[in-house]
């Protein structure tokens, strides 16, 4: 005769009862579990006003992974005529693509924008303290 599996079973099929705290200990217990601020009126707020972003400057990298400050490289994407009438050759350009070795490999991070930043730091909007020190918001 086989008999259902609980939530109180362990992996074994075997039943092991959990110990429950006894008296008022089990309400504090589930009171500090699940313990939630009801007060929802500190997001009862208007919402803030974003405004479409403005482009502020762009850069470009080369095939080699060169930075370059300027729109040199880039490129736009233009949607077929007809979508349902697309044919991707995934082969076109195998052959000629320039294959990177694991040890030539290093990750880029963030250094490719940090060094546009470095470079237009005129550009970007900021604040500055009362020494004059400018820093971005």
């Amino acid at each position: 005769m086989s008999r259902k599996r609980t939530n109180d079973d362990d992996s074994s099929g075997n039943s092991s009862k959990r110990q429950k705290p006894e008296g008022n200990e089990m309400s504090l217990q589930t009171k500090r579990r699940f313990q939630t601020n009801n007060d929802f009126r500190r997001f009862d707020r208007q919402f803030p006003n974003f405004k479409e972003p403005d482009e502020i400057g762009h850069f470009s990298m080369d095939i080699s992974r060169n930075f370059y400050c300027d729109k040199s490289r880039l490129r736009y994407y233009i949607p077929p005529s007809n979508a349902s009438n697309v044919h991707f050759d995934l082969r076109k350009g195998y052959s000629t693509m320039k294959r990177i070795d694991d040890d030539e490999w290093k990750p880029e991070f963030l250094n490719s924008i940090l060094t546009w930043i470095n470079l237009n730091r005129d550009k970007i909007p900021s604040s500055s303290d009362s020494q004059g020190n400018r820093y971005v918001e």
